[in-house]
């Protein structure tokens, strides 16, 4: 009867994270006005004056939202490192660093308390192509991880927090001044536009889930 009861918990444990598992998706467009990413020596930042409108769709979560914080700002802080020439005309570097979405209505910004979503990147790639490129990256293969800040927090349910896969997405666009070339082992200085996509899954928190188990027991129990 325990194995009964210990396989009806199983079932309740792969059962609630299964139906509860959900996606959020991220993104900005890019702002008015030109130039907010900048490589200068291989540290690739963004303009955290520059307002972004950042959205976030959950209409998968149990709670279903879609929200835009229309007075966003972006804190970037990316390295390159070990530029190539895939072939001509394609360029390839490594990227390693942080950033940092934040609604600027709370606090002017400043704090966890004004935190959209985090990233940290131990690792991904910028490619470019002529004018425009890419910052990818990811967990499976990079190991980026996202964190919920208090702002997106405050928008899932109790109980419910983001985890992997994650994944983002920085597409550059109208990089200046041009042709991109590779100075002592990295990217050369430019400025760009950006917009950002990203991803996240949603489950339930361990107490959540063990909270789920413990009532299949229980249930176990009452029906010997």
């Amino acid at each position: 009867m325990r194995t009964a009861q210990f396989a009806l918990a199983t079932l309740v444990i792969a059962g609630s994270v299964s139906a509860a598992s959900a996606g959020l998706t991220f993104s900005f467009a890019d702002p008015a006005g030109p130039g907010q990413l900048t490589n200068t020596g291989g540290l690739l930042s963004y303009n955290s004056s520059a307002v972004l409108s950042f959205n976030i769709d959950g209409t998968t979560e149990p709670n279903a939202f879609s929200v835009s914080f229309v007075n966003a700002g972006l804190e970037l802080s990316l390295t390159l490192s070990n530029a190539t020439a895939v072939f001509p005309g394609l360029l390839k570097a490594d990227i390693a660093g942080t950033f940092r979405f934040f609604n600027r209505d709370v606090n002017g910004g400043v704090g966890a308390a004004a935190t959209i979503l985090e990233g940290t990147a131990p690792g991904g790639a910028f490619v470019n192509i002529g004018a425009t490129g890419s910052v990818l990256s990811d967990f499976q293969f990079f190991g980026l991880t996202l964190s919920a800040g208090q702002q997106l927090q405050n928008l899932l349910l109790p109980g419910r927090f983001i985890a992997p896969p994650f994944d983002s997405v920085f597409t550059v666009t109208d990089i200046v001044p041009l042709p991109v070339t590779i100075v002592n082992g990295t990217i050369s200085n430019f400025t760009a536009n950006t917009s950002f996509s990203g991803t996240a899954n949603v489950i339930p928190t361990p107490g959540s889930v063990a909270l789920l188990a413990l009532g299949g027991l229980v249930t176990a129990r009452r029906r010997r």
